[in-house]
């Protein structure tokens, strides 16, 4: 039924949900769900700085320390 309702507009899916799809989906669709969960690339970016596992669709980002 939820799944339902979601196709047919009357309810949306939550955010924890959502993300979790756009884990699921490639590189090309991953921000579409991350976008409807209310996700930024600067959120993903936050993330992945703290040691998290790679996102797809994201650009591998090095810092160099001096």
């Amino acid at each position: 039924m939820s799944i339902s309702r979601w196709e047919g507009g009357s309810h949306r899916p939550p955010a924890n949900f959502l993300i979790k799809l756009g884990l699921l989906a490639d590189h090309d669709e991953c921000w579409f769900f991350w976008g409807q969960a209310g996700l930024t690339w600067a959120d993903v970016v936050r993330v992945m700085s703290k040691g998290k596992r790679r996102v797809p669709g994201l650009p591998t980002i090095q810092t160099i320390n001096k």
